[in-house]
């Protein structure tokens, strides 16, 4: 599976492979817009101070506390204006990855590739709803996967497709 992340307020690299194309480049499908998946998780500060943990651990394989930062500490995360402590954006990334993987199987893992963009930010007590449409934007056997939080907002986008 390859990935990329795209923020904006932040450089992408310029690659053709995680280049989207171009709306319109490829031909509409009568499945088109066709829901093939949905997941509801909730954001937990247990969730997302467990979720540091084994991100910082997958570095260094040492059974360390999670640091002290805006994704664990509410006092840091009030400090810097935020209302609670904020989740790890690659927390639902994950998520969206499961869908997709639930659509796909496990060709996903050698065949696929995902790029997501994150437009707002998410917090403990947020309960966010995946769905995936299948989408003929991103070729033959893509999907647009969709992550709404806080009063249905968007939250986040992503799209995935496997290669034949």
């Amino acid at each position: 599976m390859t990935a990329s992340v795209d923020r904006d307020d932040q450089e992408q690299p310029n690659s053709e492979k995680t280049t989207k194309p171009v709306s319109g480049q490829r031909p509409q499908t009568p499945d088109d817009g066709e829901l093939v998946g949905t997941i509801t998780r909730a954001i937990t500060t247990e969730g997302e101070i467990e979720f540091s943990r084994q991100y910082v651990n997958r570095f260094d394989g040492i059974d360390t506390p999670p640091p002290d930062n805006a994704h664990t500490d509410h006092e840091i995360a009030t400090a810097l204006g935020l209302p609670d402590i904020i989740a790890h954006s690659s927390h639902y990334y994950a998520w969206c990855a499961e869908l997709a993987l639930m659509h796909y199987g496990s060709r996903f893992l050698s065949q696929g590739e995902m790029h997501a963009q994150f437009r707002a930010p998410v917090f403990p007590g947020d309960e966010l709803t995946l769905q995936a449409c299948r989408s003929a934007e991103h070729g033959p056997h893509g999907i647009d996967i969709t992550v709404h939080g806080r009063d249905h907002g968007l939250v986040a986008r992503a799209w995935a497709t496997v290669t034949d």
